[in-house]
């Protein structure tokens, strides 16, 4: 049998997930997952599950708009740099 933490844990759970709206929405001609809880709405994209929107919660007029590149990193961009010009330094401090 949960012990009584356990059952409050369980039902702080059970609240947070009765606070939150879903509902499929439409943003910018991209269908959407609308997620909102409290005053704070998110928009998840619906094929990705990539988030698309943020409303955020007591902050007017703030909006965070999210844009991901496919393709744009090249393989320069995840180079290893060149350290060969560089000296290894070896610390034999020991802490006191």
């Amino acid at each position: 049998m949960p012990g009584p933490l356990s059952i409050e844990l369980m039902w702080m759970r059970l609240k947070a997930a009765l606070s939150y709206n879903i509902n499929k929405v439409y943003l910018n001609e991209t269908e959407c997952y609308m997620i909102k809880f409290d005053n704070s709405v998110t928009y998840f994209n619906a094929n990705t599950g990539l988030p698309v929107r943020e409303d955020l919660d007591g902050v007017p007029y703030e909006t965070i708009n999210y844009i991901y590149e496919r393709g744009t990193v090249t393989d320069e961009d995840v180079q290893r740099p060149d350290v060969t010009k560089y000296e290894k330094v070896i610390s034999t401090s020991q802490a006191n």
